[in-house]
């Protein structure tokens, strides 16, 4: 998890224009004021290229929080 979290951090720094934010498992869309519809997207696609997969729309639905996104991505590269 800490390794995801730690590749998550520059693209959502670069994505969400915040250096500050602190990637947590319970951080979610609510926490981020410039996370939009568009910068959701821009970010499930930078996460395919950092890790080299696709998602599936379904993988993607339900997210709840970022722990979620971890898990999913846990998943794809097992």
């Amino acid at each position: 998890m800490n390794e995801i979290i730690l590749r998550l951090t520059p693209i959502m720094h670069r994505i969400f224009e915040d250096s500050t934010i602190i990637v947590t498992p319970n951080l979610t869309a609510k926490d981020i004021e410039k996370w939009t519809s568009m910068t959701n997207a821009i970010f499930i696609a930078e996460i395919e290229k950092e890790f080299a997969f696709k998602f599936h729309f379904r993988d993607v639905m339900n997210l709840k929080n970022i722990g979620d996104l971890i898990s999913v991505i846990e998943k794809k590269i097992a």
